[in-house]
């Protein structure tokens, strides 16, 4: 027996489960190792019954000689008592038991396959429809039958339901109807829609992934088995799944029958059958979706895993254990439909959006020329059914655009909300992953994958008294989800990098009085949001394999830049070229001016200069342009676009306290003290930003091998590989992790490329028979010195900003970007390529 959980003495009862069944059994036999019954009790367990001929069911029968075997049948105390067990190994039905919940799965009884494994007569099943009503096989018997497992053929139905066929179609989702339904209901489907969460289906016909297709003749008779049956040709990013000529083939079966071409001339229906061990496979597997069902994810997975061991060839069974932990699970929804890997997702918020879930104060836009880039590339589907409406998106519209792909791919699923991970842990001997989450509930996975967000651990600063203030206040990156009401308020607003710069123009125009704190001067560039036309919209989805293709070697934006060599020209004629790109807005001066803007000093004095005149010309008070006179170089912080931000301090309700000046002192209950005065306030809006970068991770901070903790870890210095693998800690990976482009690359696109690595490295372990991936210290080292080298090339580092950590006190300076985008993807495609170097690797155990 596989027992993984501790053997323990029978329980005065048991659970049995066969087919869809699942059966209480009040009496069992006490203190054994096998499952004994009485006989009373034994149709109800399998449907056979004792008779003077043996134990029989329908035509099986087994001969069992009463009172004299004692292997099968016994008495003790004047009860009779029956082995199950031993039935099961006369028939050849495999099993596998829980011994610590009592609790037994049984798989098919060779026997009852013969027919079909001899003959190829389809075997008779009965599922539940999305109504709850139980649905045979043989409740179709004269048509032809298309049975599938889980796909939605409803177009070609519709052609072909007169003719005398039907499909009947089996969704292999151990949610069952939950699952199913929203799939169903999307496809309109009118076909026979069943629910199929313990995979009798494939157990039946020896299915290994979906969508699989049966053909069934009007007697029964199977005529063709096939993997891969899609409707049409499914395309997936780089990926095509299916053929173009498979429904037509169909078509032709249903119209001409025996005559088709396309009826399989010979099946082996002798391969159909089942080795042992994928026979006892099936009833792991049953044994994982009961206890998935009573809650115990963790026992489940244990089963999974089983099956996994047993049938590695079941892309069915693959798809049911893989788990991780990401805060946005958007991206790798691409890898989970293309590996059929099993996803499971904690979120601490309420539903899905990330960053757009939380940052929901007045004004949040994307800070980047956005639309309709700022998305996932991979489905030319998803780009031609999403409206963008505007060139810089706001954030209730990315918001929408990620419930919408949520809901199209079916993703909530699989994603626990309101749910911290509080624990993860690295079990070097089992080489899995177990999280644990505020709910006390536990999880174990081969792999872990976080996508925890670089932006998200807000930073509160720790000003004397702040938390005396009795007002309203909020952080612009955990704005409510209710109205905030500023109107006939005095609202301090404290921070002005993008979240300030956005918010502050919308709060003055309601509030009654705001009054700024300033801590550092931003260089903000006019974004000059509009609207986006049908033309364009329609422009970019006909071109948008080509466009895709430059966003992947254009740093994730798809036009090509203009790079000038700045001593071509005058300084008048830079000048004129710096008022034409201020004209056009968005991010243009700085990624279309000249090619050394960040790496030269002299000619990165002149556009700062520029956009210094710039703020001088807008704000009308000479005193409020000088505080608001940036001084650093200029694109060395993080770009911000704006719609009016220095225009606001031309209005009477909007005063600026320059707070390198006039430092805060304290709070009081209704008011912020500084150095030259006292500021009465009614709100207290915190701008400031986010212990970026690697806040998220030491706020998870995973404890790798040898129970090492990633504070530890990261005490002196933030080293990973590749910006998504960390030394000392297999199977982990990170999306937007240090090392890694991050902000400084489209960031769905990023995440969406990383994801296809982790992906393809995953498929390498499995491919390979290998139990855990893990950087080297080398490795790990040496990328360190890589983006640091790139990084000290330019004028980033010699800037405070939250690129080197400046903005947390304590926190270790390094840079924590990869400067170049486009080269760090084929970068690591090139490792992939190479056989991943810097990664040690061991064999599964």
């Amino acid at each position: 027996m596989w027992a993984p959980f501790a053997l323990t003495n029978a329980s005065p009862g048991a659970t049995v489960l066969f087919e869809d069944n699942v059966v209480e059994i009040e009496h069992v036999l006490a203190d054994a190792t096998d499952l004994w019954v009485r006989p009373v009790d034994l149709p109800a367990v399998n449907g056979f019954e004792l008779k003077p001929e043996g134990a029989c069911f329908e035509d099986i029968c087994v001969p069992v000689q009463q009172n004299q075997d004692s292997s099968i049948f016994i008495r003790r105390a004047g009860q009779a008592w029956f082995s199950v067990t031993e039935l099961a190994d006369r028939l050849r039905q495999p099993y596998v038991v829980d011994y610590a919940s009592g609790t037994w799965s049984f798989g098919a009884i060779p026997a009852s396959r013969q027919y079909f494994t001899q003959q190829g007569i389809a075997p008779d099943f009965s599922l539940q429809d999305m109504q709850g009503n139980a649905v045979s096989l043989s409740d179709f018997k004269g048509k032809k039958i298309m049975l599938l497992t889980w796909a939605s053929w409803q177009n070609v139905f519709a052609e072909l339901e007169q003719q005398d066929f039907i499909i009947i179609a089996a969704a292999q989702d151990v949610e069952g109807i939950k699952a199913a339904a929203p799939w169903y209901t999307a496809a309109n489907a009118t076909f026979v829609a069943l629910a199929d969460p313990t995979h009798r289906v494939s157990a039946l016909y020896n299915l290994v992934n979906v969508p699989s297709a049966v053909w069934i003749d009007e007697t029964g008779q199977v005529r063709r088995i096939d993997e891969g049956a899609y409707a049409t040709v499914h395309k997936m990013g780089d990926f095509e799944f299916g053929r173009a000529d498979y429904a037509p083939m169909v078509a032709d079966w249903v119209v001409r029958g025996e005559d088709s071409v396309h009826v399989a001339q010979s099946i082996e229906f002798e391969a159909q059958k089942e080795s042992p061990d994928a026979a006892r496979a099936v009833p792991a597997f049953r044994l994982g979706v009961y206890f998935k069902q009573q809650g115990d994810e963790a026992r489940a997975d244990t089963y999974w895993q089983m099956a996994q061991t047993l049938n590695p060839d079941s892309w069915n069974y693959h798809r049911q254990d893989w788990s991780y932990t990401p805060e946005e699970a958007g991206a790798n929804w691409q890898k989970k439909v293309q590996m059929n890997l099993n996803v499971r997702a904690f979120d601490s918020a309420g539903g899905v959006g990330g960053t757009w879930w939380y940052n929901r104060y007045p004004g949040a836009r994307v800070d980047a020329p956005s639309s309709p880039f700022y998305a996932y590339t991979f489905s030319q589907e998803l780009v031609d059914s999403w409206e963008w409406r505007e060139t810089q998106t706001p954030q209730a519209s990315v918001l929408a655009y990620l419930e919408n792909f949520a809901e199209q791919f079916d993703l909530n699923k699989d994603i626990q909300f309101e749910t911290w991970v509080t624990d993860a842990r690295y079990n070097e001997s089992e080489q899995r992953w177990t999280i644990t989450t505020d709910t006390g509930e536990t999880a174990s996975a081969q792999f872990l994958i976080c996508a925890v967000g670089a932006l998200f651990v807000a930073n509160k600063p720790d000003y004397p008294g702040i938390d005396d203030f009795a007002g309203e206040c909020y952080h612009t990156g955990r704005w409510p989800h209710e109205t905030v009401s500023f109107a006939g308020k005095r609202v301090g607003v404290i921070g002005t990098g993008s979240s300030g710069i956005q918010s502050i123009p919308e709060i003055a125009k309601a509030a009654e009085h705001v009054t700024v704190f300033q801590r550092t001067p931003q260089y903000s560039l006019p974004a000059r949001n509009r609207a986006l036309s049908e033309e364009e919209l329609a422009r970019s989805r006909e071109d948008w394999e080509d466009l895709r293709k430059s966003m992947f070697h254009r740093g994730g934006w798809p036009h090509k830049t203009i790079r000038r060599n700045a001593s071509d020209y005058t300084p008048q004629q830079r000048h004129e070229i710096y008022e034409q790109l201020w004209d056009e807005g968005g991010i243009n001066l700085a990624i279309n001016s000249f090619s050394t803007v960040l790496t030269d000093k002299d000619l990165n004095d002149e556009v700062s200069e520029f956009v210094r005149g710039k703020i001088r010309e807008i704000v009308q008070d000479p005193a409020t342009a000088e505080k608001l006179m940036p001084d650093y170089y200029f694109g060395t912080k993080r770009l911000i676009l704006d719609n009016g931000y220095f225009e606001t301090y031309n209005r009477d309700n909007v005063s600026l306290v320059d707070l390198r000046q006039d430092p805060i002192e304290s709070f009081t209950a209704s008011s912020v003290k500084t150095t030259e005065g006292e500021h009465p306030i009614d709100m207290l809006v915190l701008a400031t930003g986010f212990d970026a970068v690697t806040g998220s991770m030491l706020n998870l901070n995973p404890k790798g091998r040898g129970g090492v903790s990633l504070k530890e870890k990261w005490a002196e210095r933030f080293e990973t590989y590749l910006g998504a693998t960390i030394a000392g800690f297999p199977n982990l990976f990170m999306i937007h992790g240090p090392g890694s482009p991050g902000v400084l690359y489209t960031m769905p696109l990023g995440g969406e490329r990383t994801a296809d690595w982790i992906a393809e490295s995953i498929r390498h372990l499995r491919d390979n028979d290998l139990g855990a991936i893990e950087a080297t210290e080398e490795a790990a080292v040496n990328w360190d010195k890589e983006i640091n080298a790139a990084a000290d090339q330019t004028l980033y580092p010699k800037t405070d900003s939250w690129y080197v950590g400046a903005n947390i006190p304590g926190k270790p300076r390094q840079f924590l970007a990869h400067l170049r985008g486009s080269q760090y993807f084929e970068r690591l495609a090139e490792v992939a390529q190479d056989g991943y170097v810097g990664f040690d690797f061991e064999a599964s155990k």
